[in-house]
């Protein structure tokens, strides 16, 4: 398998999200927050924390599994179908999009081992810093997630691997194996949780497995796990982080619930006995959801 460099500059987007009790009397769950959302031919924008309907609906090509935005009004959709990666302008106080292209070049190619595991998604390492040290990626078939040390290069990066884990745990394997597949992956921003979804594991629901970062020194990283909780439907195909990292958004493909919100511990773990319905609507099976402001 190939892992891709592409000289594309990304930011990722700052989250906002009101709780459901929040800490802030100011802040109240009416507050207006601005969700995004995509699955097949549609890019969403919702501007309430719960319910319908949405602020802004486009008609897209495709399926916008994976989007980014660079504020102040720059959107970026991956359509999984094809290898279109299309920039949009949006803007949230007028709620219009327009198409702009893009470009991009591919500077270095990096051979997954071993060979078949399907890489998915990966981030880097620490979150923030000037240089990243690592990089962690997520395996589909293989539902590993491998931990890399990156180098320098002059106009591009290696990779050294040094640690492949089941995204499982030791003693928590899934129902079905021949057909689990890992999803997403997110870091938390104190750089100390990680996060992955497991897939169509054969259970009445998936799950998202927790692990702890241990870093001794800026080559020595390694992930332990820490345990697993429901979430709440089938298929979690993405993830993503609420204001302060006090949610886990958890977008589901099937069953049960669509899009979820579950609540983290200080300690990281998911409060999985109490999840939020972010839009309220247990058939709408969104394939991305993030918060934007």
């Amino acid at each position: 398998m190939l892992l891709l460099a592409f000289n594309v500059a990304v930011f990722f987007a700052k989250l906002a999200f009101a709780k459901k009790q929040p800490d802030n009397p100011t802040t109240s769950p009416t507050t207006p927050a601005h969700i995004l959302v995509g699955f097949p031919k549609h890019i969403s924008v919702a501007n309430k924390v719960q319910g319908f309907p949405f602020s802004i609906d486009k008609e897209v090509t495709g399926i916008p599994s994976w989007m980014t935005v660079s504020y102040p009004n720059l959107l970026y959709a991956v359509d999984e179908s094809s290898n279109a990666l299309t920039l949009f302008e949006l803007n949230l106080t007028l709620w219009w999009f327009l198409t702009n292209d893009d470009a991009f070049q591919i500077v270095n190619i990096i051979h997954i081992s071993p060979h078949g595991c399907d890489p998915r998604h990966g981030i880097f390492y620490p979150q923030g810093a000037f240089r990243a040290t690592h990089y962690i990626l997520v395996c589909e078939i293989s539902n590993k997630v491998l931990v890399y040390t990156v180098s320098y290069r002059e106009n591009y990066l290696d990779f050294t691997q040094i640690q492949s884990t089941s995204t499982f745990g030791p003693r928590l394997p899934p129902a079905n194996s021949s057909s689990a597949a890992s999803g997403a992956i997110v870091l938390a921003a104190d750089n100390r949780h990680l996060y992955v979804s497991n897939r169509q594991t054969g259970n009445s629901t998936d799950s998202v497995s927790h692990f702890q970062i241990d870093q001794l020194n800026s080559t020595s990283l390694s992930l332990k796990f820490v345990g697993s909780a429901s979430t709440y439907g089938v298929s979690p195909r993405m993830m993503s982080f609420s204001h302060d990292d006090q949610y886990l958004l958890i977008a589901n493909q099937a069953g049960g619930f669509g899009p979820v919100a579950l609540e983290r511990r200080l300690d990281g773990t998911l409060r999985a006995e109490n999840p939020i319905s972010v839009l309220g609507a247990p058939d709408f099976t969104p394939q991305f959801v993030q918060q934007i402001n």
